[in-house]
């Protein structure tokens, strides 16, 4: 069974007169008892307010509240500084930017929000771990999702890709039979899942985007000097609302599922759990040939998952030599920065050991996996240290007496996922940006952040 959701980013607050288009889309999700999800821009929010319609705030209340950025397009970017700044400068300056969109929100709204909504196509891996920390659990139009309406979990996010349009049809001549059949054809194409179609509430009732005519090409056209929004004559303001009426009634009268993404994330959520040594050993294994998610039973584990389970294993053998019967699954996230890997090498097996109390520490203290791992005189990578304890762990489970000996194995340092089609050809970027502007070290980072990937399994297959 598809389950559908309709999202809507509400984001145009250059014109007072577009702020009733959002109140034409609450009115008619509420006319069929249909729960739409808005996720609004902290400035939208505020001129809301500013602006006293109570009655479009009251309205958007019967729906579920999400965020879509504190100002949308105005520059720098979450892309256009990220790409400056490294993973922690990253992390902090999107704290201290989005935590005052998404406090007037709340403020405003009397909603806390679930879900994040990029704006445009400027994003970063820091963005979505930094939403997660503020309490944004989903991450919707989200550049990757595990497969077609499927959810993956990415930086603790839960990702759902922007799948259809309603924009799609509000230029063709038959706009509600276009509605429906475009609608159709994705939706009977499909067995499971979801489809997330969405919207702009403006463009109901305004030609182009404000964003287009004053952020475009990196600039900040001063409040004073912005280009007045075009307004669709009146005539297909009228046409476009009669046929969305009609697909809504459709699409109600076909009792077609509708979720948000807070029940969504309810399916989905992930609670502390610990593994049996049974379950992380059969995982460790499958991670010794492969770098990407690995399963046991219904247990998913991201690769920094799994890094963080061989970390606790040998920190614990090394502190008692017994191999742990039951162990912690933590979330942290991946390596920040380039790995290092020197040439392949035998240490001590208290060398080893040690190193990995050490690492298991890092992953307490920092939630992440280290990019580089000291031991003694050499660095190796994370994916070569992973590789190695998984082999160590099989071996102490084994052996009456260990090897003094572990000989370092060399794996790659990103997880397959990186090699994905979405992950190797991510761009980031468009219009909005300078024509010259390259995202290289946000997609560096990114692929880094696929040790955090893993599919979303949901509660009732666990």
């Amino acid at each position: 069974m598809v389950t559908v959701v309709f999202s809507y980013d509400t984001e145009e607050y250059q014109a007072p007169w577009a702020d009733e288009a959002t109140k034409v889309w609450t009115d008619l999700l509420t006319k069929y008892n249909l729960r739409g999800c808005f996720c609004i821009v902290g400035e939208k929010a505020r001129v809301l307010r500013d602006r006293n319609r109570q009655d479009i705030i009251d309205a958007l209340k019967e729906h579920e509240i999400n965020y879509h950025s504190n100002l949308h397009s105005v520059h720098p970017t979450h892309a256009e500084y990220l790409n400056e700044l490294s993973w922690d400068d990253g992390v902090r300056r999107c704290l201290m930017e989005e935590t005052i969109g998404i406090s007037d929100l709340w403020d405003i709204m009397e909603r806390r929000p679930t879900a994040y909504c990029k704006p445009g196509n400027s994003w970063g891996p820091q963005v979505a771990y930094s939403m997660s920390i503020l309490g944004l659990p989903v991450f919707t139009d989200a550049p990757i999702e595990f497969s077609p309406g499927h959810p993956m979990w990415f930086c603790n996010q839960l990702c759902l890709k922007y799948h259809l349009s309603f924009e799609e049809s509000m230029n063709t001549n038959n706009r509600f039979e276009h509605m429906k059949n475009n609608f159709l054809n994705t939706y009977t194409s499909r067995t499971d899942g979801y489809l997330i179609m969405y919207s702009h509430p403006c463009c109901m009732m305004a030609s182009a985007f404000g964003d287009v005519l004053n952020f475009k090409d990196g600039k900040n056209t001063p409040k004073a000097q912005w280009v007045p929004i075009p307004k669709r004559p009146k005539a297909d303001v009228i046409a476009i609302r009669e046929a969305t009426d009609l697909f809504l009634e459709f699409v109600a009268n076909e009792k077609i599922p509708i979720a948000t993404y807070q029940e969504i994330h309810a399916k989905y959520i992930e609670k502390d759990i610990w593994i049996s040594l049974e379950t992380a050993m059969n995982i460790l294994d499958k991670v010794s040939y492969e770098l990407t998610y690995h399963y046991s039973g219904s247990i998913y584990l991201s690769p920094a998952e799994i890094f963080g389970v061989a970390t606790f294993i040998l920190d614990e053998y090394n502190h008692i030599k017994k191999l742990p019967l039951v162990i912690p699954v933590r979330r942290p996230i991946g390596p920040t920065e380039d790995a290092i890997s020197e040439a392949p090498t035998q240490v001590s097996l208290a060398t080893f050991l040690n190193c990995a109390s050490q690492t298991n520490q890092t992953v307490s203290s920092y939630h992440r996996v280290p990019s580089i791992i000291n031991l003694g005189s050499i660095q190796i990578s994370p994916g070569d240290f992973l590789k190695t304890a998984a082999h160590l762990i099989r071996k102490l489970s084994q052996l009456p007496k260990p090897n003094p000996w572990v000989t370092i194995e060399q794996a790659n340092n990103l997880p397959t996922l990186a090699e994905r089609e979405d992950f190797k050809n991510m761009r980031i970027g468009g219009w909005l940006m300078t024509p010259d502007f390259h995202a290289d070290n946000v997609v560096t980072m990114a692929k880094r952040q696929t040790w955090t990937a893993k599919p979303a399994v949901s509660i009732d297959q666990r």
